[in-house]
């Protein structure tokens, strides 16, 4: 996702949690950092696109 609510959804429903630096989430990023209330949850991957995202679980999964 690229939001800190698309993550917390997502961790809610126990999924691999991805912040996307594109649209909302380089803002996000940089609350995360400044802000302790939007801090990212624990284990959130961070790539700079939906690309990149797919590439880095593709590339994950074949290692398994």
């Amino acid at each position: 996702g690229d939001s800190l609510r698309d993550l917390k959804a997502g961790l809610e429903m126990d999924c691999a949690l991805w912040l996307v630096k594109t649209g909302k989430g380089a803002r996000t990023l940089v609350a995360a950092e400044q802000d302790a209330e939007s801090a990212l949850p624990y284990a959130t991957q961070i790539a700079d696109d939906l690309f990149g995202a797919v590439d880095k679980i593709l590339k994950g999964s074949a290692a398994h």
